[in-house]
């Protein structure tokens, strides 16, 4: 195979071409292609999801981006160039670059200026390769203006300098409808021989098959507002942009084998390795006065030499822990016992792999790290209090073994300090409810002991993945703890998360009806026909519905209209900022992802990766929620307190009030979070609640599955 594919675009490119990434690595390897491009304009979007589609699938992934640059000739124009990382170093600075056009130019066209590149050139050793652009670029301007060689050769040989010669191509395409292309491409091979510059062959593919040409058309005339039958509307119809097979390059390019050759070497430059599986968790610093405290420990056991050494985030996680037993339940302990049973006998650590050992084995195992001093203190406490303490130590060893220490650092920290602000926190949040060490750090305020709950449901040691603590704020404050965390961990290691929102079944049904200009109500009728299911699919629309397959089948219209569709269906239509999810690296965030701000909003900053790529590179995400409920209880507890001068912790509340269960008997609990709906009312009258554990219940079992039965 002497051909690779070096200039494609995505769907990514919202609103403008086409293809999923992974359509591309499909059809590479149909073709026997062992290494493919995507480079997509400005955006990252995609990187990730080809990357892994290319891995899977045992291709090469050349990355990167199809890049604006400020012309030299007018500050007006703007030129592309084609940029591929050849390494993982490379791959960063694209990022960069990126991240820069991005927001350096809120709201306009993401660009660079070529001093940007240079300026990078004096800092480190640049090697990317830089690939011309067929026809938006400064050198076919000089050739269509009919400018001498020496003017075109000197242009280029700016380029050449600034990539170094082995890393710029000149990039070749035979695009009939695109105007004077063919005169530019023969004039670069011209130039190529008589001077001996490197080209490059490619297609600047906008879609798959060639039977994907309408459908592209459809997406264009979707982005510019346009009908299909407008015949003053950007088209590509009038030319063949899909995946060429090497045999179809090769007949295009037959002249100039050298053009087709140079693909090859262009993907032998390139090696590219992304790392996952690896926890990506920032280093908490401890606070000065525990940092003290924490050097005087580590000072009184040098002595010891059969304790183990703790990390910092280790030791601080179960110095916090052992203190926080005297805040929640009053243990007593003083500092010297505290740093009794912060240490570890120097024991071996697990036998086999973490996923293959049993919660028993685990428990085992933490009851191996007491020294005989801390047995002879537990010797001491009650029961209870001996029961507390040994499953706190599972905990911790659970969480030191998965590497999560300054993951539950970090969420306490910003709990603990929206605590300190005033800022309501919900006390209690899913899972993380079901840890001993999140209730002792606050991060929850319910004792899992008191109702029975597993840890192994929060953190399952048979199945590592992050924890995923949702934390629910004020509506009106929640911003206030993202910004402590981008004070606390660095502006440029803290970062909402972009999301997409894409073509669902319905709508990319009535978008492509609309553009084929169909009467509305027709459009309307037909598009009623696919059912009404959370994730509907067209193609489970047609297996499922009988009338939706009807249609299909009988009409030819509806028929084109349906197969334009599936292809649209899961493309991405517009880009957002999640509700919720932030994400805080351990490095500033353009070494895993390129930035940007969210359209029509140039104060807040996005990930260009949206949170499944971020997850799988085992970057930290904190879901940062807002609830207007706690707005609600916050006023009416300053209320209460400015008429009645009686102050309510809400924390502190009998939990045996009967006219509380009253209410709730009556099912009067129109905006009571998760107990407003009319089905979770009409139980609430059947099960008369008189105590928590009936609301556990009712919680517990109000979900489809228990219903049926």
């Amino acid at each position: 195979m002497t051909f690779i594919h070096l200039h494609n675009h995505s769907h990514f490119s919202i609103l403008e071409w086409l293809p999923k990434p992974a359509q591309y690595v499909n059809k590479a390897k149909e073709f026997w292609m062992n290494a493919v491009a995507l480079t997509d304009s400005s955006n990252i979007h995609w990187c990730h999801e080809f990357y892994k589609a290319c891995i899977s699938q045992g291709i090469k992934p050349i990355l990167w981006t199809e890049i604006y640059v400020k012309s030299s000739l007018d500050p007006k124009l703007n030129h592309k160039l084609v940029l591929l990382a050849k390494d993982i170093s490379w791959y960063r600075n694209i990022i960069n670059l990126i991240t820069k056009a991005s927001l350096d130019n809120p709201w306009s066209l993401a660009k660079i200026d070529l001093q940007d590149i240079k300026d990078l050139k004096q800092k480190i050793n640049l090697d990317i390769i830089c690939l011309s652009w067929p026809i938006s670029w400064e050198i076919p301007y000089f050739i269509l203006t009919g400018q001498t060689d020496e003017i075109i050769l000197k242009k280029i040989q700016e380029y050449r300098e600034l990539f170094w010669e082995e890393n710029y191509f000149l990039e070749l395409i035979y695009h009939d409808d695109i105007p004077k292309q063919s005169l530019v491409t023969d004039k670069l091979i011209e130039l190529s021989k008589k001077y001996d510059l490197q080209v490059v062959a490619t297609n600047n593919c906008y879609y798959i098959n060639k039977s994907d040409k309408k459908t592209q058309d459809i997406i264009q005339a979707l982005s510019t507002w346009h009908e299909i039958a407008n015949p003053d509307r950007k088209t590509l119809i009038n030319w063949d942009y899909s995946f060429f097979s090497e045999e179809e390059m090769q007949a295009l390019f037959w002249f100039i084998p050298e053009a087709l050759e140079n693909t090859k070497k262009i993907s032998d430059m390139i090696d590219i390795k992304i790392e996952t599986w690896s926890i990506l968790i920032p280093t908490f610093e401890l606070p000065k006065e525990h940092q003290d405290i924490y050097n005087r420990a580590v000072e009184l056991e040098k002595k010891e030499i059969w304790i183990k050494k703790l990390s910092s985030s280790e030791w601080y996680l179960r110095y916090l822990s052992f203190t926080w037993l005297n805040w929640r339940f009053n243990y007593q302990l003083d500092e010297e016992t505290i740093f009794e049973f912060i240490k570890k006998l120097d024991k071996p650590s697990l036998e086999k792999k973490l996923q293959e050992t049993s919660p028993e084995e685990l428990k085992a195992l933490s009851l191996t790290y007491y020294t005989k001093v801390k047995l002879d203190k537990l010797d001491k406490l009650d029961k209870v209090k001996q029961d507390y303490i040994e499953r706190l130590e599972y905990e911790l060893v659970v969480i030191h073994e998965m590497w999560f220490d300054a993951y539950f650092l970090i969420v306490a920290d910003y709990i603990n300090w929206a605590r300190k602000e005033n800022i309501p926190v919900w006390p209690w949040r899913w899972s993380a409810a079901w840890s001993l060490m999140a209730y002792l750090s606050w991060i929850t305020d319910l004792d899992p002991i008191k109702y029975d709950l597993l840890f192994e449901r929060f953190l399952n040691p048979a199945r590592v993945s992050m924890p995923d603590i949702d934390t629910d704020f004020s509506d009106k404050e929640r911003d206030k703890v993202v910004d402590y965390c981008r004070q606390k961990y660095w502006y440029d290691h803290v970062a909402q998360i972009c999301t997409f929102w894409t073509f669902a079944a319905r709508a990319a049904v009535k978008d492509v009806w609309r553009v084929m200009w169909i009467p509305f109500s027709e459009m309307n009728d037909f598009a009623k026909l696919i059912p009404e299911k959370p994730w509907t699919k067209l193609a489970w629309a047609l297996e499922d519905s009988i009338e939706f397959k009807n249609a299909y089948n009988e009409n030819e219209r509806n028929k084109e209209i349906i197969d334009n569709a599936l292809k649209i269906e899961g493309n991405v239509r517009q880009i957002w900022v999640h509700a919720c999810a932030v994400i805080i690296a351990p490095e500033p965030m353009t070494n895993f992802t390129a930035l940007q701000h969210p359209p029509k909003d140039d104060n807040t900053v996005i990930t260009q990766y949206s949170a499944y790529p971020l997850e799988d590179l085992w970057l930290l995400k904190m879901d940062f929620l807002w609830l207007r409920n706690l707005t609600i209880i916050k006023r009416a507890l300053q209320i209460i307190k400015n008429n009645k001068n009686v102050d309510i912790d809400m924390l502190d509340i009998d939990m045996e009030d009967q006219l509380v269960y009253k209410i709730f008997s009556q099912w009067d609990t129109t905006w009571v979070f998760q107990f407003e709906s009319d089905g979770m009312r009409k139980y609430l009258k059947d099960l008369w609640p008189n105590c928590f554990e009936d609301l556990i219940a009712m919680v517990s079992l109000y979900r489809p599955w228990p219903l049926q039965y």
